[in-house]
């Protein structure tokens, strides 16, 4: 964890000092904390511009159409490296797309992003619901893919085998889907091979 870090959390340390929580115990919370980068649109210069929500689709002429929501572009040059935890490469681009289901809805809203829009890269997911860990959902649910044949293998069940690439809580940005979360989540070994078409997403709407 870095300096910047800790001290962000000093006031959970000396509020949980102040209440008789043992140190050790403390410290082991704080370990679990992991570093990410918020993404939001903004009209002033607060913050480096690393990215958009929606625009132009660029891909080469080659590229077969992709067949899902263009969400955002993420420019890994002007990403912080220390902005996450992930093994992200220093450049690039990272190319968000949503689930297929919000595809009709996204034609009809796509140029009327609010700027309620946030996106999330890295640290852990958060969705409405807290019954479940959106990972492990998506560990699941990859798995039954391949067993559905609808998704190429290998994947592994396990969730700590796979991590939060980014999180993309709409809001009112979606009519008719309001509020949805969109999670990326990527296979660890994937992230270190780079092999970014292997993120497998997954939406929540509680409607």
């Amino acid at each position: 964890m870095t300096t910047a870090i800790r001290s962000r959390f000093r006031p959970f340390r000396e509020e949980a000092e102040a209440q008789g929580v043992p140190a050790d115990d403390v410290e082991r919370w704080l370990a679990t904390a992991r570093p990410c980068a918020t993404l939001t649109l903004s009209d002033d210069d607060t913050g480096p511009l690393v990215g958009r929500f929606g625009g132009p689709l660029l891909l080469p002429s080659d590229t077969p159409d992709p067949g899902h929501p263009f969400v955002a572009s993420v420019d890994l040059a002007a990403l912080p490296a220390d902005a996450t935890d992930l093994l992200l490469p220093s450049d690039g681009r990272l190319l968000f797309f949503a689930g297929s289901e919000l595809v009709e809805i996204w034609e009809d809203t796509k140029d009327l992003i609010a700027p309620s829009a946030q996106m999330q890269m890295g640290g852990y997911a958060d969705e409405e619901s807290v019954e479940f860990d959106p990972v492990d959902v998506a560990a699941s649910l990859a798995a039954q893919a391949v067993d559905a044949g609808h998704w190429d293998g290998p994947v592994s069940d396990d969730v700590a085998d796979r991590v939060l690439l980014a999180d993309w809580y709409a809001g009112r940005d979606v009519e008719k889907r309001e509020g949805a979360t969109v999670h990326w989540v990527i296979q660890r070994e994937d992230l270190a091979a780079r092999r970014f078409e292997r993120v497998f997403t997954t939406v929540f709407w509680n409607p």
